[in-house]
């Protein structure tokens, strides 16, 4: 007997204001993305960040996750 697991994932979009000391790497850990996703909705964002500066993050969640098991 095997059985398939399947996650469906949902993007919601929100938006993070850059504090002191944060990088792109560490927003991306808050929000369970990547640093290249980050830079896609923030054209410009890849060669420096500032203190106060709104990114538009996409942070994916698992929206359903089935098990089916197959005889």
């Amino acid at each position: 007997m095997a059985t398939l697991t399947i996650c469906a994932q949902k993007a919601e979009i929100v938006s993070h204001t850059v504090a002191q000391g944060q990088t792109l790497y560490s927003i991306s850990k808050m929000y369970s993305t990547t640093v290249d996703e980050i830079i896609k909705f923030n054209p410009g964002s890849e060669s420096k960040i500032n203190i106060g500066q709104k990114l538009i993050i996409p942070r994916n969640t698992v929206e359903e996750t089935k098990n089916i098991k197959r005889h």
